[in-house]
C-alpha cells in the first residue's frame, strides 16, 4: 500500500515539474502583475530578454491594429542609430530599415503622455489606445518625436520602452 502511494506521489511530482518548466519568463506575464515597474523592467526584465535571445531595435514606432483581426496589434519600427560625438552630444542616424512585428498579447510598453513626465507601464492594448489618442490630438508627425527601445522574441514585440532623449545633447544635422 505504501509503495502505491509512493509511485502516485512520484508520478504527480514528475508531471508538475515537467509542466512548470514549459514556459519562459517573458511568455506568461499576467496583466495585473504589479512587479512590472520601470525599475524592474530596466534592471531585470530587459537583461533577461537579451539573455534569452531577444532582438533589440531603437527608433520611432507606428502602432496599429490589424484590419482582419482586431485582437492583433502591429508595431512598425523606423530603425535609428544613436551616434555619440566627442563633445558628449549625439545625433540620430537613420539606418534606412523599417521593421514590422506583431505585438505579443502579453507585451508591455512604457509610455509617457504629455500630462505625465514619467512613463507608465502599460499593456499592449493600453499602449495602442494612448498612442492613438496622442496621434489624434497632435497629428501623425508627432510619432516621429517619440523614440523607443523595442525587444522582439520569435518575431513578436514583447517590450517597448520609451527612450526619452535629453534635448540639450541632440545635434541637429540639418543646421550644420
Amino acid at each position: 500500500m505504501n509503495r502505491k502511494y509512493l509511485i502516485i506521489f512520484l508520478a504527480l511530482t514528475l508531471v508538475f515539474s515537467l509542466t512548470s518548466c514549459n514556459s519562459s519568463s517573458h511568455d506568461e506575464i499576467e496583466e495585473d502583475d504589479s512587479r512590472f515597474t520601470i525599475k524592474y523592467i530596466n534592471e531585470k526584465y530587459v537583461p533577461q530578454l537579451l539573455k534569452d535571445g531577444a532582438e533589440y531595435y531603437f527608433g520611432n514606432i507606428v502602432l496599429k491594429d490589424s484590419k482582419e483581426d482586431e485582437e492583433n496589434i502591429f508595431v512598425g519600427v523606423d530603425v535609428k542609430v544613436i551616434v555619440e560625438r566627442e563633445n558628449g552630444a549625439y545625433y540620430l542616424e537613420n539606418s534606412n530599415q523599417y521593421k514590422e512585428f506583431s505585438m505579443s498579447k502579453n507585451a508591455k510598453c512604457t509610455y509617457a503622455t504629455e500630462n505625465v513626465s514619467v512613463p507608465q507601464v502599460l499593456s499592449a492594448e493600453d499602449c495602442l489606445k494612448a498612442y492613438n489618442k496622442e496621434i489624434e490630438k497632435k497629428g501623425e508627425t508627432y510619432a516621429e518625436s517619440k523614440f523607443f527601445d523595442i525587444y522582439v522574441m520569435n518575431d513578436e514585440a514583447v517590450l517597448l520602452v520609451e527612450h526619452i532623449l535629453p534635448s540639450e545633447s541632440v545635434v541637429n544635422l540639418e543646421s550644420q
